[in-house]
């Protein structure tokens, strides 16, 4: 007898480690609110759209399991959708004068 394993679809979900190293798990129908951020459990969202005069900025990770998948708004509104088995270190808001590309590391996929 062949036994078929079937697919199943991408789930909004992630963790999103702080510069601190704490974690927070996002999921889909859970809202978290951050000081600079805020989920609906689809989505993670940086509402501070300005450019941060600061000479070191916070780098947050967001890190996307096995099966998962999650949008992120940048704090300059730049929309990132994250794939599965996907990490992402990215600055919570950016520098004025420095290119966006600044600090900005993936380990996986994203569009």
């Amino acid at each position: 007898m062949i036994q078929k394993d079937s697919i199943q679809i991408g789930t909004d979900k992630a963790t999103l480690t702080l510069e601190d190293g704490s974690e927070i798990v996002l999921e889909k129908g859970e809202s978290v609110e951050t000081d600079k951020a805020s989920s609906n459990g689809e989505q993670l969202v940086y509402t501070d759209g300005q450019e941060s005069p600061e000479k070191i900025i916070a780098k947050n990770i967001l890190t996307i399991p096995r099966g998962g998948q999650f949008v992120l708004v940048l704090a300059d509104g730049s929309k990132v959708w994250v794939n599965s088995e996907t990490r992402l270190r990215y600055p919570v808001a950016f520098a004025a004068n420095k290119t966006r590309g600044s600090g900005i590391g993936i380990w996986g996929s994203l569009f």
